[in-house]
């Protein structure tokens, strides 16, 4: 971990970070930190869009939003690891040991389930489709077939 003492900002490589995020006595650690640092207030506060180089490669790094829901918007390397800046990495301990984490991927499959569900009524849909149309039904009778269909996919589905 390396600290930046003008801003409070920090830089963890990818595996320090990992270790944070799924070891509790780092994530204690880290919540301790903010106690036991007297990091005075940054002097200069960069705008909110600015793009910082990796300290590592030099490359600009991109913007995340931790866990896609966290509202901790990071700066990252994907190759070297993450700039934090001042309090970001405790707003991160405090969103994993809050249960966030658990519910970005409760949330994650759930929306994974529901595309599941909708490609197989898309599929059946089609399916239906190629067997009336090689079968050689009028369209105002496919469409009353495929509405009853619709009706029992949503009651199974919905």
């Amino acid at each position: 971990m390396h600290m930046c003492e003008r801003c409070g900002g920090l830089w963890l490589n990818k595996a320090d970070f990992h270790d944070i995020c799924t070891q509790t006595e780092e994530q204690e650690a880290v919540l301790g930190l903010q106690k036991t640092l007297n990091i005075p207030a940054p002097l200069n506060r960069r705008p909110k869009r600015t793009y910082i180089p990796c300290p590592e490669c030099g490359k600009l790094m991109n913007h995340r939003n931790f866990a896609h829901c966290s509202g901790v918007v990071l700066d990252w390397c994907a190759e070297h690891g993450n700039w934090f800046d001042r309090n970001e990495l405790q707003r991160i301990v405090a969103f994993i040991r809050n249960g966030g984490l658990r519910k970005a991927r409760e949330r994650k499959l759930s929306e994974l389930k529901e595309r599941e569900a909708d490609l197989r009524r898309r599929e059946l849909q089609g399916a239906i489709l190629r067997n009336r149309l090689d079968s050689g039904l009028r369209g105002d009778e496919f469409r009353s077939g495929s509405d009853a269909l619709l009706k029992v996919l949503n009651g199974i589905f919905g």
